[in-house]
């Protein structure tokens, strides 16, 4: 599962993450999101937003204590792990109408370059945008909701 920034802002709470489908899934970080954070954390107008970024920024930090993200760390014990992948999206080589300053266009390209990289894993995208959603479907990318809180 590749979450978008959207995704976990509304719900933080990684370790109470469900998918009915999957019981066992890894939470899949891209630049694109952790970059979105960090300007957030600084930038975003409202204060608790802010803060819901600073918080997330924190527990990625404290999950690069468990171990290698890029390797892939366990949030939940045999359930829930979560990997930081350094893909940058090649635009030139997705589908053309993505626009590489745009960042649900690049997240895109991100989540077909996961696809790429793992051709034998169910990856989808996890969003609550609906004009991402609506981007994902055009581009055939299958795509859930983040879990309640």
């Amino acid at each position: 599962y590749v979450p978008d920034t959207n995704a976990l802002l509304y719900n933080p709470k990684l370790e109470n993450w469900k998918f009915s489908e999957t019981p066992n899934f890894t939470l899949v970080l891209l630049p694109t999101v952790l970059s979105e954070l960090d300007s957030l954390k600084i930038n975003h107008r409202n204060e608790e937003v802010r803060k819901k970024a600073e918080k997330l920024i924190r527990m990625v930090k404290e999950y690069r204590r468990r171990g290698k993200l890029t390797a892939g760390v366990e949030v939940v014990k045999g359930k829930i792990k979560i990997q930081a992948m350094a893909l940058e999206p090649r635009m030139e080589s997705s589908l053309p109408w993505l626009d590489p300053e745009n960042n649900d266009d690049r997240l895109l390209a991100g989540v077909i370059e996961v696809m790429r990289n793992r051709p034998r894993s169910l990856v989808m995208a996890v969003s609550r945008d609906i004009n991402f959603q609506n981007k994902a479907e055009f581009a055939s990318i299958p795509f859930v909701e983040p879990p309640e809180q």
